[in-house]
């Protein structure tokens, strides 16, 4: 066996429905460090990155190991020392399938929280897992209703993070992580009823002040923004503008630095068909579509705009990737907000078959992010490897990552 799967605690009753409650696993069974991947790991991807300085981050992915559908498989963790990346386990549900780490946030070197769902059957269950410094501990789900899932996470300190996620297809949750346990609370529900609903991305500047992005599928297949803001107390519905000039509309992120002064962004497709990107700003009254409201960049078609993070109000990077109708070549980049304006910076240029994918960003300092994603390994079958690299807003200092020979 490659690890061994992470032994859960005894069962427990809790007064409240819990969203979570951590599991106290033994040393000896903790998931941790490990050397490397097995040589069969196929498909592997980092999903989500949180760093406290430039030469701290954590991030966390998948991997398969044989077949199946979808991209999810394996989750798996990764610590960024300023060096080399050492691939860390994680845990695998007990009578689970297909894990998903979908959302990661760190308030210390020693403190990290990701979120996702697995599946237990036909139903979807949340995920949750913790890092201490030295493993990562599975944590309970305590959830008694189905097809639930926790997508975006964020914290601000090791005992206080706020999660977004889903019921179903149509109906919103949210919990509170005080420490000890995650708390439902209560989300207003879109009016009127919606068709489905998709969270994009979740920051808090502080505690008491957080911001939500989305997007609602109205029962006729029309898109709109959504927002929700946590203050604290309660969670509150946000209007946002829609941007001009497209049908499809999605956020794929948001990134706040103060409770005023928060950035999102995401693609927007126009009315002949072709996919550009949008940015707004919340100033803490409204959100308010960026004078340069289309920041794509010149004679391209497609644009992907992946996650943001801005480290204060005068520098956001936007990560993303972009091709055309014109050219085999898929161009990642970033989008760069210096406080005025919005505009494009190239990373790499490379061949379809071998595209870097851009998936997320965090920056713990300006002119200082991480990035991660994949990358086509340009075999058979579009096989991924994982992608990441350090911008330092002029050049792409892509950094090595372990490899299973089932993506070569």
């Amino acid at each position: 066996m490659y690890r061994p799967r992470c032994r859960q605690a005894g069962q427990h009753s809790l007064a409240k429905i819990l969203l979570v409650t951590v599991l106290a696993v033994p040393a000896a069974a903790a998931c941790g460090r490990t050397p490397g991947l097995p040589s069969q790991a196929y498909n592997l991807q980092l999903t989500s990155v949180s760093c406290i300085t430039i030469n701290s981050c954590e991030a966390v992915g998948s991997y398969m190991t044989s077949s199946g559908s979808g991209v999810a498989g394996t989750p798996i963790a990764g610590h960024w020392d300023g060096t080399r990346w050492e691939i860390q386990t994680m845990g695998t549900p007990p009578g689970g399938s297909m894990p998903y780490l979908s959302s990661l946030s760190c308030a210390s070197a020693n403190s990290c929280e990701a979120v996702g769902l697995y599946n237990r059957g036909k139903t979807l269950v949340p995920l949750a897992e913790r890092w201490d410094g030295t493993s990562w501990m599975l944590q309970r789900t305590g959830i008694k209703q189905t097809n639930e899932a926790l997508v975006q996470v964020s914290c601000t300190t090791p005992d206080r993070c706020e999660a977004v996620g889903n019921r179903g297809a149509r109906q919103i949750i949210a919990g509170r992580w005080d420490g000890t346990s995650w708390v439902t609370q209560q989300l207003p529900s879109p009016n009127p009823p919606t068709s489905s609903i998709t969270w994009a991305g979740l920051s808090c500047a502080n505690a008491n002040a957080c911001e939500a992005v989305g997007v609602d599928t109205g029962r006729t297949g029309s898109r709109q923004l959504l927002a929700e803001r946590w203050d604290g107390t309660r969670w509150a519905a946000q209007t946002m503008p829609a941007p001009q000039g497209g049908d499809y509309v999605y956020p794929s992120g948001v990134s706040c630095v103060t409770p005023d002064r928060c950035e999102t962004v995401g693609t927007v497709t126009n009315n002949i068909g072709y996919r550009q990107a949008f940015a707004e700003r919340w100033d803490g009254r409204t959100w308010q579509l960026q004078p340069a409201q289309i920041i794509t960049p010149s004679e391209q078609t497609m644009v992907f705009v992946n996650g943001v993070s801005c480290y204060d109000a005068d520098f956001c990077e936007a990560v993303g990737y972009y091709g055309s109708a014109n050219t085999s070549a898929a161009v990642a980049g970033t989008f760069r907000w210096d406080g005025t304006r919005w505009a494009w910076q190239t990373i790499a240029a490379t061949p379809r078959s071998q595209g870097e994918n851009p998936i997320s960003i965090s920056c713990p300092g300006v002119n200082n992010c991480e990035i991660v994603g994949l990358v086509l390994s340009g075999g058979s079958g579009d096989r991924t490897k994982m992608l990441a690299g350090k911008w330092d807003n002029q050049t792409w200092h892509r950094q090595p990552v372990p490899t299973g020979n089932g993506g070569a």
